[in-house]
């Protein structure tokens, strides 16, 4: 269960201190490179912005791992930085929290990436408050988890809200 500090998160110090440890996230939630099995988690902390590009650019180009996941708190959105990078290195998705809503995602930096938002604990659900971003061809203001399973050549995603429906499922290539 790995994941990256989110920006409530940081409020209080001992919140994040407390979320790292319980976590045993790597890299303090911030940055870090992950290797399980033929899985590669790349966190990117809290933005994923241009200081974030040499990192992402260096664990990107590690050879071997069958799926890589890049992780980063807030969406990454048109003009970061971060998409030629993400384009170029046979990234399996890329996920992120912070908007209170479960969005996919489309980057035409970036074909054939989903870009999944799942913003979807911790907070009171607020559809009115956090708008469907522009490239957002799923938009679900819900609680929920997103279950990824990835198999030989695929992976599969299932949006499951609270009451237990699947309300958003796809199959994307591991490498894009």
């Amino acid at each position: 269960n790995y994941g990256v500090v989110g920006d409530h998160d940081i409020v209080f110090a001992s919140g994040r201190r407390a979320l790292v440890r319980a976590f045993e996230w790597p890299g303090g939630g911030g940055r870090y490179d992950l290797r399980y099995g033929p899985l590669q988690v790349v966190g990117l902390g809290l933005r994923g912005d241009a200081a974030d590009v040499a990192f992402a650019r260096r664990a990107l180009a590690r050879p071997g791992p069958l799926a890589r996941l890049v992780t980063v708190h807030q969406p990454i959105k048109a003009g970061n930085p971060l998409l030629p990078v993400i384009a170029g290195a046979d990234v399996t998705a890329v996920l992120a929290g912070h908007l209170h809503a479960y969005e996919r995602r489309v980057r035409p930096e970036a074909p054939g990436v989903p870009f999944l938002t799942v913003g979807t604990g911790g907070a009171p659900r607020n559809e009115g408050r956090t708008p469907r971003s522009d490239d957002a061809v799923v938009y679900l203001a819900e609680f929920g988890v997103l279950p990824v399973r990835l198999q030989a050549e695929e992976a599969t995603y299932e949006f499951v809200d609270v009451r237990g429906e699947v309300r958003d499922r796809f199959t994307a290539p591991l490498v894009p």
